[in-house]
Order: C-alpha cells, then structure tokens, then sequence
C-alpha cells in the first residue's frame, strides 16, 4: 500500500547480478543510505575505489565516512560524485582523510564507531554499486563484503523517512517481527509483571502500584507506536518488567511473614 502512495514512498534495494557478478541497486524516493561499519587507522588518508552507474544525470553517488552518535552522523567528510554518463558504470577512485574520526574516550578503551555510507541525493532516481573497497594506507582492505559476493552480509542499509517502515502498533509490529509466539510471550511478560506489581501492592509495597502502571502505560501506548523500535526504551521496559517479576517474591516473602506478638 506504501509502494503504491504518490507521497512517502520507501526508497528500496535489490541484490542483481550480470556476467561480471553481483551489483546493488538503490531505489530512492527518500534519504536512504547503505553503510558498513569500518575500523580505521589513527591518522593519514584511506583509499575508496568502487564503479557506479546512474539512470539520469539528476542522480549522484554521495559518499559519507562520518562517526556515528546512535542513530545521528557527526564529523563527516566525503564528496558527491556525479556520473560521467548514466546508464554507464563509472569508476571511482579517491582519498578521504580520517584525522579525528573514531576519537577515543575512556582513555583509549572505547573508540567512536565510524561508517561507510553510499547514497543517492536526488529521489527518483536509481544508483547501483559494485566492486566497493576501502583500504588502508598499508593496502589492508577495512571492508568486508564489497564485491557483495555473499548478498548484504556485512552490510545495513537506513532510512531517515522511517514512518514508511514501521507499524505504529506495537501488536502488529511484534506479530510482524516475531510471530504468533513472540507476540504472546510478550503479553505474557507483561501480564506476569503487572500481577507482581499488584499483588506487591496489595501487600502494601508501594513500588509495586509505579511498576503495574508503568507496564499498563506501556501497554496502552503500544496501542498508538511501535514502542520497542528504540533499544533505550525497550531497556526500561523490560527492566520495569523484570521488576514486576522478582515483586512476586517479595509478595511471598510478606506474606510468609509469622505476626509479631506486641
């Protein structure tokens, strides 16, 4: 129904393959990127080489080396590229410096993730990619899976228009996601957590009633938004969950307890 909408049309990718291998295609009709993961050296320049073909001059291959701040890019560099001829595979060769990319903190422990990213400014058109590397200033090659050999392993592809990828039901999105069963264990959680939440409250522990109307609250906004798509809130939520559970046992313990003679 989306695919047929003459407004927020979900951009697309396709795995094809003609006699010199497998190549992949974008569809674009929103911002929608293809990107890996990539671990790189502390300071110089890494090589880019890959061959892109357009079907209209409008289109560009962009190209983004950037860190990534959960969902958001910071600190990035790359060209756009326009083709020399659509309908041809153009090659592309270049340099991109990754001074201050993938900064270190916690004193050099945890480094900043950095991502590869292709994409196609221009909706209504269709970029396709091959023979994608990037190398070092050694030659060690810091992709994997360029010549996309083995599908999209390795590889993810983001969406910034994500209101045509999601349900905004958090039932339906679960059935989609995980089936007949994910959907039931689900409610399942839940209902267990809201009975330790409740019979903690009943036996007068207060954070039994805040933990019972949190998972209620969530069960009720579900109804609205696909409410577990952000893996901070779904964190808390299953934590308020698991709290619910280990309140049966405080429950028990209280009333286990033999009354004190005054």
């Amino acid at each position: 129904m989306v695919a047929r909408s003459p407004v927020n049309q979900p951009s697309d990718l396709a795995l094809e393959r003609d006699a010199d291998g497998p190549w992949i295609a974008l569809r674009i009709h929103s911002p929608f990127y293809l990107g890996q993961k990539v671990v790189l050296p502390d300071q110089g320049e890494v090589h880019l080489a890959l061959r892109f073909r357009t079907d209209t001059a409008e289109a560009q291959l962009g190209i983004s080396l950037c860190d990534k701040v959960l969902l958001y890019s910071d600190n990035c560099r790359g060209p756009l590229v326009r083709p020399a001829a659509p309908g041809t595979w153009d090659a592309v060769s270049l340099a991109l410096p990754v001074e201050g990319l993938g900064r270190q903190a916690l004193g050099g422990l945890l480094r900043r993730p950095v991502e590869l990213s292709l994409f196609d400014p221009a909706f209504g058109t269709t970029l396709d990619l091959r023979d994608v590397h990037l190398t070092d200033p050694g030659g060690r090659s810091l992709l994997a899976n360029g010549d996309f050999s083995h599908g999209l392993d390795r590889w993810i592809f983001t969406d910034d228009s994500h209101v045509s990828w999601r349900i905004l039901n958090q039932y339906l999105m679960q059935l989609f996601e995980t089936g007949a069963v994910g959907l039931l264990a689900l409610l399942a959680l839940c209902g267990l957590a809201i009975g330790g939440g409740a019979r903690a409250a009943w036996a007068g522990n207060p954070m039994g009633a805040a933990v019972a109307g949190s998972v209620v609250a969530f069960l009720v906004s579900g109804l609205f938004d696909n409410v577990l798509e952000a893996p901070r809130v779904a964190t808390l939520v299953f934590l308020v969950c698991l709290a619910g559970l280990t309140l049966w046992q405080t429950a028990d313990r209280n009333t286990e307890l033999p009354d004190t003679i005054a």
